[in-house]
């Protein structure tokens, strides 16, 4: 009977099978960065790290990237004026970053909007940001990094007609995109590997997406959607919170069938992770505006639409229930249990890093 070994959190665990229950298993190989390379390139940017702005997303190697960084170029932490994710900005202080001066200035308007910035961008802007499929803006990059820094997701949000879309440009991503030609940042951008960051980008953050999208896109992978998918965020960071795992498996959702089976496997151990999910725990009315997570309540609905939701993790089941999902905490078990209802006919596509793939439904 062969193994599969699942990442979750710091560890995996295995879900056993028969080989006649597999069908498809997804994954993936990391790739390599040349660190001497990469060093000359930063060595080779025109920034003023001492003026300038240094706007860094949530990417699961950007603060690794960072410190390479200021590495390389012999700085200290008190040289930098940042703004960080809150979560990353609260170890960032305490090893003496700054957040940037109190001042704003007017950018411009797009499509209706003003657009505000740190004074410190008149200066320069780098941005050090994962390039990857994103629920929101189709793929995320530097024009994500830059729009949530300056409180814009609401305005992304707004223009969106569809508001699950990975892979895919509408209007959120075309505003995002225009945000990013205004504020004319350079980029160190990178897509994340299963253990380690690849495919970097260094340059005029505009020309990272054509760029590094074409290798992103590789990982798009088109099969027949299946009854049963065991979906794996990847493990720590990727499922670090309910709001990780839950964008990764709607990476994934047309590769389910109607009423399907939906094992979700992920750890999340530092809980929920998004405004909109603690508001829907403690009974709290949504509001009709954007707050930070609407998208994950949006991907708990599509979820159940599309089957049973089978959520493989360290949460409380209690606090599952109360935002309307079923905790389990053996993966075999769930699997045996699923399979036994459909008399073991059901074959399992199962990918094992599902944050960093996208799958579609093969046409025929």
């Amino acid at each position: 009977m062969p193994e599969i070994w699942l990442p979750y959190g710091d560890v995996e665990i295995v879900l056993s099978l028969k080989a006649e229950q597999l069908s498809q298993e997804i994954k993936v190989e990391d790739g390599e960065v040349n660190l001497d390379e990469m060093r000359e390139k930063i060595k080779s940017l025109e920034f003023d790290f001492n003026r300038g702005l240094i706007v860094l997303d949530e990417g699961p190697y950007s603060v690794q990237i960072l410190d390479l960084t200021i590495g390389t170029l012999g700085l200290k932490p008190s040289d930098i004026r940042l703004l960080a994710p809150a979560k990353t900005w609260r170890v960032l202080e305490r090893r003496g970053f700054k957040r940037p001066s109190s001042g704003y200035f007017s950018l411009g308007i797009v499509d209706g909007c003003r657009i505000t910035a740190p004074l410190e961008v008149e200066s320069g802007t780098l941005v050090i940001s994962e390039v990857g499929f994103d629920v929101l803006y189709g793929f995320k990059g530097p024009w994500s990094a830059i729009c949530n820094s300056l409180d814009l997701k609401e305005e992304v949000w707004k223009r969106k007609e569809d508001k699950i879309t990975p892979g895919l440009e509408d209007g959120g991503s075309w505003f995002s995109k225009r945000v990013l030609e205004e504020v004319s940042p350079l980029t160190i951008s990178y897509i994340s590997g299963s253990s380690t960051f690849s495919s970097l980008f260094i340059g005029e953050a505009e020309k990272a997406g054509k760029e590094l999208i074409s290798i992103l896109n590789e990982r798009r992978v088109k099969i027949k959607p299946h009854r049963l998918a065991i979906i794996c965020a990847g493990g720590d960071p990727f499922d670090s919170t309910l709001s990780n795992v839950l964008r990764a498996a709607c990476l994934h959702l047309k590769s389910i069938q109607k009423g399907g089976e939906i094992v979700i496997v992920g750890e999340c151990s530092e809980g929920l992770g998004s405004t909109a999910l603690e508001m829907l725990f403690e009974g709290r009315p949504i509001p009709s505006t954007y707050v930070d997570g609407m998208e994950d309540l949006e991907c708990i609905k599509a979820l159940k639409e599309k089957g049973d939701i089978y959520l493989v993790t360290a949460l409380p089941s209690s606090m599952l229930k109360r935002i309307g999902l079923d905790g389990y905490r053996s993966l075999s078990n769930t699997f045996s249990n699923i399979q036994s209802r459909h008399g073991w006919r059901l074959k399992a596509l199962v990918i094992a890093h599902a944050s960093l793939t996208l799958t579609e439904p093969l046409k025929v």
